[in-house]
């Protein structure tokens, strides 16, 4: 007599244990499954939206929505960091397609603060920036340095974010003439990836993108549809174009 198991995953959504068949990304015993999948709100390919300062556009994989939200804070926060690989397999799909971001010199992702580091034991974003990467074929350059510890910018309100990150981040290498593409994990008001461009620019870059695993619209816009790509009159100055979603 032959006994024959089949391997399961616990899904990282619904938190159900699934066959192997059933699982749209699985990372060692964790997965995320298809109907799970299926709830998250995908950005349309090779989207790109208004960012803010110097920062030319963000692109994102996904909407900060319900099912995204809570699989992304218990990876964030309850050091579950096998979610993070889920996401950043996602990541790896949405920007492989994405090959208009291979122009950029390299990727730079937002640092931690030394404190929350230790705290945590890795860091979200460059585990995203590592996926990123071997999808657009662009090294990923640790450049950026977080010179402050400053307050979680989750905890806080708009103003509070731009006045929390100002002068937050530094880079002392010689980047003259460079592209570089920022990474973060989730873009809110813009605020920190600008303020880490500005640190890039006065290194001598020269075109900073950014790149995130997810947008957050304003809840004032629910009733709406869904944030599509920029407007022509920023679309012109990035060195994406796209057109329509």
């Amino acid at each position: 007599m032959r006994i024959v198991f089949n391997r399961s995953y616990l899904c990282c959504g619904c938190k159900r244990r699934v066959a192997s068949a059933d699982a749209a990304i699985a990372y060692r015993g964790c997965c995320i499954c298809s109907d799970c999948y299926g709830r998250l709100d995908r950005v349309s390919p090779k989207s790109t939206f208004e960012a803010k300062g110097i920062v030319e556009f963000v692109s994102a994989a996904f909407y900060y929505t319900e099912m995204y939200r809570s699989i992304f804070l218990e990876y964030k926060f309850w050091d579950m960091e096998m979610y993070g690989h889920i996401i950043g397999i996602a990541l790896r799909e949405y920007f492989s397609s994405f090959s208009e971001l291979g122009v950029y010199d390299f990727i730079a992702p937002v640092p931690l603060s030394s404190r929350r580091m230790k705290q945590r034991g890795f860091n979200q974003t460059d585990i995203f920036a590592q996926y990123i990467s071997q999808a657009i074929d662009v090294p990923v350059r640790h450049c950026i340095k977080r010179v402050r510890d400053e307050m979680a910018q989750s905890t806080l309100s708009a103003v509070e974010r731009a006045v929390n990150v100002r002068k937050a981040f530094s880079c002392s290498e010689d980047l003259s003439g460079m592209k570089i593409l920022i990474v973060d994990d989730v873009f809110t008001t813009g605020n920190t990836m600008n303020e880490c461009a500005k640190a890039l620019c006065q290194a001598g870059a020269e075109k900073i993108g950014g790149a995130v695993a997810a947008y957050v619209y304003r809840k004032q816009n629910l009733n709406i549809p869904l944030p599509r790509v920029m407007s022509e009159k920023y679309r012109k100055h990035t060195v994406i174009y796209h057109k329509g979603t």
